[in-house]
């Protein structure tokens, strides 16, 4: 529902929730499916990416990551939440 309405601090959130799960938790694949389904009725809308981004670096697949977050960058005018999300990636990636 988050997504749907364009909610941001509704979605990190839920985002934080499923970040308490593991990341292959059958909750991680419905927040997948949901963002999917949101990018395909409304492909303007960031919020589909950040989740994903958020859970691919959840995953330890951050330079996916990393790209998806290109996408939300496109489509967020929100500096900050732009800022946001990279630090979300950076912090879930791991040490190097």
């Amino acid at each position: 529902l988050a997504l749907s309405a364009g909610q941001p601090e509704e979605v990190f959130k839920s985002v934080d929730a499923l970040l308490q799960a593991g990341p292959d938790d059958i909750l991680c694949q419905y927040a997948y499916e949901a963002a999917e389904f949101q990018a395909m009725v409304d492909p303007e809308s960031p919020w589909p990416y950040h989740v994903t981004a958020v859970l691919l670096a959840h995953q330890g697949r951050v330079d996916v990551a990393r790209r998806v977050q290109q996408d939300f960058d496109r489509r967020c005018p929100d500096r900050q939440l732009r800022e946001r999300l990279g630090r979300t990636i950076e912090r879930l990636a791991p040490p190097s």
